[in-house]
């Protein structure tokens, strides 16, 4: 009877042990206990607004045309009362073909900017300093059979001088903010400094187109010797545009653009600016 009753209790508590483990999981070692997510990190928005200042160096190539400044000289200075100007604009033979030259040159930035979402409104200056410079030269003659009755020879002969010191522009900047990288456009005004000399040399004569007619006229010889205008310190103003990228790094700036600007110096002179340039800067 004993025996009995001793493997009734043995078979009662091997039953009893599988509800006991459902109860606890963890002598499964199948599941552990969960754990909240981790915290998302959110990256402060890159801020493009406030003033900025750095330096700037580039490589260029300055293109100069002279335009009508030696012709100008030749109309003022020998031709401006003559038939032989009056009805054939006898002065604008003399044009000196364009010169040009290239280089490094260096220079500075100071800017602002204003951010509206992604955004950028901003002003900058930056003044780049050239001293480059050149020269072309020209000599043409022609004959014109004129109102006066004379067949009048003008021949021309001259050139110009320019350089260009210093170059300022004035730009506004439209920029698309894509994290710590801006791509943008940039237009405005451009001042510049230099030199202009222009030089001509105009021989004008003239022979009776009818020598048998009468009355005849008499032939004529004049040489205007040289003449010569020089402008030391030569004010051009003009317009640039241009576009490029600049990334924020923290506090610093780094940028590469392009900007092609077209001055017209006194003297008559249109200089074409074209640069490619590199600069780093900081943001206040």
């Amino acid at each position: 009877m004993r025996i009995r009753l001793v493997a009734v209790a043995a078979l009662g508590l091997a039953a009893s042990l599988p509800a006991a483990a459902a109860d606890y999981p963890v002598l499964r070692g199948t599941s552990s206990p969960s754990l909240p997510p981790p915290p998302m990190i959110q990256e402060e928005p890159t801020q493009w607004d406030g003033f900025y200042m750095g330096g700037l160096a580039g490589y260029s190539s300055v293109i100069f045309d002279p335009r009508t400044g030696a012709a100008d000289l030749a109309r003022d200075g020998a031709l401006r009362s003559t038939a032989v100007e009056a009805q054939f604009a006898a002065s604008r033979l003399l044009q000196p073909s364009q010169f040009s030259t290239r280089g490094i040159n260096f220079g500075a930035f100071l800017g602002y900017n204003m951010q509206f979402g992604e955004a950028v409104i901003g002003f900058e200056v930056d003044y780049m300093r050239f001293g480059k410079g050149g020269s072309s030269t020209n000599s043409i003659g022609r004959s014109f059979a004129t109102s006066t009755g004379y067949i009048e020879s003008v021949t021309l002969s001259g050139g110009t001088t320019a350089k260009l010191n210093d170059l300022v522009t004035m730009r506004l900047r439209t920029g698309y903010a894509m994290g710590n990288i801006m791509p943008y456009m940039t237009g405005g005004l451009a001042l510049g400094y230099g030199t202009v000399n222009n030089t001509a040399i105009v021989n004008h004569s003239g022979v009776d187109a009818d020598p048998l007619g009468a009355p005849a006229l008499p032939p004529f010889n004049v040489n205007s010797g040289t003449l010569s205008s020089s402008r030391k310190n030569a004010f051009m103003a003009g317009f640039t545009v241009g576009g490029g990228v600049e990334a924020m790094l923290g506090g610093l700036i780094v940028r590469g653009e392009y900007l092609f600007t077209r001055v017209s110096a006194q003297g008559g002179v249109v200089i074409d600016v074209n640069q490619g340039r590199v600069g780093a800067g900081v943001k206040f």
